[in-house]
């Protein structure tokens, strides 16, 4: 049985990740994973204990959105939300002894989407050019967090 905490309670990914997971285990028969999800919005998921946990599932985010006409007060949010609050949940995972941390990224990472009808394809030697504040934000928070693997902690980036 694993146990996996999602974060992003109410978050599209979240919630339909859960919904795969509980219905993997009616497929099965029995409990192989046990779900719970939190919210991040208020601060008090930092009281939630994580010791455990076999892994973290990582969906809190801000979205993007038209990012040509945000304040400096949002675009702020998004580095704030989709890098340094990953971080600090990472963190918080690895001291108390999750042993994975999986990080729900963005193909933004690597710069606009092809378009409609195009394809682009990324691979290990696709290099980062984040083109917005959404895709420098997941891009911050996968280069921070890599440097939190060791002593039986792994980080995974999706």
């Amino acid at each position: 049985m694993k146990r996996v905490l999602l974060t992003g309670v109410n978050s599209y990914i979240g919630t339909n990740l859960r919904r795969y997971l509980q219905e993997y285990n009616r497929k099965q028969g029995e409990e192989y994973y046990i779900v719970k999800s939190i919210s991040q919005r208020e601060m008090t998921w930092e009281q939630e204990s994580f010791t455990g946990y076999d892994a973290i599932v990582d969906v809190t985010g801000l979205a993007h959105v038209d990012v040509d006409k945000l304040s400096e007060e949002v675009k702020q949010s998004y580095y704030d939300i989709n890098w340094r609050l990953a971080v600090k949940t990472a963190l918080k995972a690895r001291n108390e002894g999750v042993k994975q941390f999986i990080y729900l990224s963005s193909s933004l990472v690597y710069g606009d989407s092809a378009g409609p009808g195009r394809e682009k394809h990324i691979t290990r030697e696709t290099q980062p050019a984040p083109t917005s504040i959404y895709g420098d934000s997941k891009w911050q928070a996968e280069q921070e967090l890599s440097t939190l693997e060791g002593e039986g902690f792994k980080v995974a980036v999706l």
